[in-house]
């Protein structure tokens, strides 16, 4: 918008470049009121500055992280890729200052044969977090702030991890590492052989003792067995969503297309942990466990939810705190949906074209599974769902995406209809409630075998793009470029994008990040053969 604004001026520079303004107070007042014109005009697509920068992978990308590597407070980019001269590595590209990425790596880091596995945490005096790097029987730190692997590799503890064996080209990532006790030490919470273990952060740049957790054992040894393992989680258990249809659509109805097919995101699972999950299911501040085990039922999809509380004490309890039987049939995931800040369950039944979400409020720590707390029935095929404040009223609205047809159907007719529902989320009262029974908000897209593009990244709605402390909805058109639309107090979403960008390569999945210090949302966009990373800046026009 800057640059429009200047070219309107310059059109009228030469006339008027060796003249005081003052003698044309009508020419001056014209010049004025043009670049407000501009200003107003282009508002909708311009009213945010950002940065964008490429970073190309080649064939050999075989993940994508984010952290601070070199203690700049800045997030920098680690590419792990494969390749049959060097084998595993670690890329590391950094950020500057003005938000770029270097065109360059600044760290190659060999990934050992014997890595599995790997975590970051900032645990060093050395400026910028390490890799915490697992073998089938230790851990180890490696900082970045050293060349090499020759003084400075430091093993931290010894520990039978669940998986021996490394994979040829890729490694695994153990999740996002976190404070689960509020010390401000970060914890790792790991599956070993027989049972898993927390491992708590020390002052020392170590960790303590493991500490098994009750009763865990039975979903490794389900897991070993190649078992149906169910977790529980922020992610849930997905039934397909937008991925599977894009897939099926680009593959089948466009094969010309790509001569690489696109590979679904839920085929590649950056977190291989089965089965438990943390979250704040008490009033302390205490991060506690969930998990799902089998019972013996007539009804084989009865499961057993099982939930550890951590107190105070350095020791975790010999069994779990509670325990309650739960119907489980497709999706289960774990949300925030009534404003208390503690964790929610929220379960998915399927039946043909008709989707029923059940809810079930986390009472003091127990849940009543017999009686949801909240039902919302669908005559479409759900995709995803999460719980956001969006008018920040203090109560989440329930944002659904589903689809019309089933992936076989869309397949067959050529066509499949995303539909985007937006139910208000309510106090509870005297009618019970937590969401308006019908959708504040509905929105209906048709995608076909010409216009699929926009299937290849769902709506989200966690970022904020323009820093307004509003959530925006950032997703990818019909043209396959990603745009970001604002959600106004009455939950509608506005026509226009206020932000449109159309990358030089096919997204293929979006990821919403916060790569440096401000309130904004970034975007990292994954194609074939590399990465955009679009920051946005203060300073934004409104």
């Amino acid at each position: 918008m800057h640059t429009f604004c200047n070219i309107a001026y310059g059109r009228l520079a030469p006339v008027i470049a060796n003249r005081d303004l003052r003698q044309y107070p009508s020419l001056h007042m014209m010049i004025l009121l043009l670049m407000l014109f501009f200003i107003h005009a282009n508002s909708s697509l311009a009213s945010v500055d950002f940065v964008s920068s490429e970073i190309d992978t080649g064939d050999n990308r075989q993940g994508y992280w984010n952290g601070d590597m070199n203690g700049d407070g800045l997030q920098d980019i680690i590419i792990a890729t494969w390749s049959e001269a060097n084998g595993r590595e670690f890329l590391i590209y950094t950020q500057e200052t003005s938000g770029n990425f270097s065109g360059a790596p600044w760290r190659r880091i060999e990934i050992k044969k014997d890595i599995v596995a790997f975590a970051l945490a900032d645990l060093r005096t050395d400026p910028g977090s390490e890799f915490l790097l697992f073998t089938g029987s230790a851990c180890y730190s490696l900082s970045c702030a050293k060349e090499g692997y020759s003084g400075n590799l430091k093993k931290l503890f010894e520990f039978e991890l669940i998986k021996s064996v490394p994979d040829k080209k890729a490694i695994d990532f153990l999740g996002a590492l976190s404070d689960l006790n509020s010390d401000s030490l970060v914890d790792i919470l790991i599956p070993g052989q027989k049972n898993y273990f927390l491992f708590k952060g020390q002052p020392d740049e170590g960790f303590s003792k493991p500490f098994m957790l009750p009763e865990a054992k039975i979903i490794l040894k389900k897991s070993k067995q190649g078992q149906n393992n169910l977790s529980i989680g922020p992610a849930g258990v997905s039934a397909g969503g937008q991925a599977l249809y894009a897939n099926l659509l680009i593959t089948k109805l466009q094969p010309e297309t790509l001569k690489n097919p696109v590979h679904p995101p839920i085929l590649n699972s950056r977190n291989w942990i089965p089965g438990v999950s943390t979250g704040r299911f008490n009033s302390d501040e205490l991060h506690d466990f969930i998990y799902l085990d089998d019972i013996e039922s007539d009804n084989k999809n009865t499961k057993r939810v099982n939930i550890v509380y951590q107190s105070k004490t350095d020791e975790l309890p010999f069994a779990p705190r509670w325990q309650g039987e739960l119907t489980l049939y497709d999706t289960i995931k774990m949300m925030e949906v009534n404003g208390d800040r503690l964790m929610d369950i929220i379960t998915v039944k399927m039946n043909g074209l008709n989707s029923t979400l059940y809810i079930f409020l986390n009472k003091e720590g127990r849940f009543v599974f017999d009686n949801p707390d909240h039902i919302i029935k669908l005559t479409s095929i759900l995709s995803d769902f999460e719980a956001i404040d969006l008018n920040l009223d203090g109560y989440p609205e329930l944002i659904i995406n589903a689809y019309s047809a089933s992936p076989v159907k869309a397949v067959s007719s050529g066509s499949v209809e995303r539909r985007l529902l937006i139910f208000k989320g309510r106090k509870m009262g005297e009618e019970k409630t937590l969401f308006d029974r019908t959708p504040a908000f509905t929105y209906e897209e048709n995608f076909t075998a010409t216009n699929f593009k926009a299937l290849t990244g769902e709506r989200s709605f966690s970022g904020d793009f323009d820093g307004d402390g509003v959530n925006d909805v950032i997703s990818i058109d019909n043209n396959g470029a990603l745009t970001a639309n604002r959600i106004n107090r009455d939950l509608k979403l506005e026509a226009e994008p206020f932000f449109y960008f159309t990358p030089v390569h096919f997204i293929t999945g979006k990821t919403l990040v916060r790569l440096n210090q401000d309130n904004r949302t970034d975007i990292i966009l994954e194609h074939q053969q590399g990465l955009s990373l679009i920051l946005s800046r203060k300073g934004a026009l409104k």
